[in-house]
């Protein structure tokens, strides 16, 4: 479990949401192409994201299972601003469309854009049959991560990593106790916000 990433969700579209946030913060998220898979637990049923990957660095055919959990679902992003798209970002391109068909999984694609908010989308596989064409995407209920998106703001906020580091110590959450602790973290020598998000 060592590589499973996220708190573990029971709906695999709160997981989707979740890794769909944290693939939205990946360093040139509009301009790059990312992937991960979402992962169940076999003993509680829960379900992680894996890390990612950039675009050409993942190899899908190799995509038969998972250390430890089984393969549910893939996570995605298509950057809006990339020049070379040759499909609408909301489109589930015939690569994404054949890869949730190979595994008989859903896929989930996010569009990560500095002009706007993300379009969050799922294509469901029907059939094994090899596609030829792009297919729209379909929106989807799932609860805000909103734990997934106070870990991402925490690596570059450090009031944020305060509040979750007085969280996971069980202490004040008030914000006068975070902005405390935000002066005591900035005071120590070497500070690592990296460690404050550590989970």
């Amino acid at each position: 479990m060592a590589d499973w990433y996220g708190q573990g969700y029971d709906n695999i579209d709160d997981a989707a949401a979740a890794a769909l946030m944290a693939l939205s913060y990946q360093p040139h998220a509009d301009l790059q192409e990312y992937i991960g898979v979402l992962v169940q637990d076999p003993i509680t049923g829960k379900i992680y994201r894996s890390g990612f990957q950039t675009q050409g660095s993942n190899n899908t055919s190799s995509w038969t299972g998972y250390p430890g959990g089984k393969i549910i679902g893939i996570a995605h992003t298509h950057p809006t601003e990339h020049k070379g798209n040759r499909y609408p970002s909301t489109n589930f391109s015939v690569t994404d469309v054949n890869q949730a068909r190979k595994i008989g999984e859903p896929s989930y694609v996010t569009t990560p854009s500095r002009a706007g908010p993300n379009a969050d989308l799922k294509y469901t596989p029907e059939t094994k049959d090899v596609a030829s064409k792009p297919v729209p995407g379909q929106e989807f209920l799932a609860q805000f991560p909103i734990e997934e998106m106070l870990q991402q703001m925490a690596r570059t906020n450090p009031m944020t990593a305060a509040y979750l580091q007085q969280k996971k110590a069980g202490g004040d959450l008030s914000p006068i106790a975070a902005a405390a602790r935000v002066t005591e973290m900035l005071k120590m020598p070497q500070f690592d916000i990296s460690a404050a998000t550590a989970r």
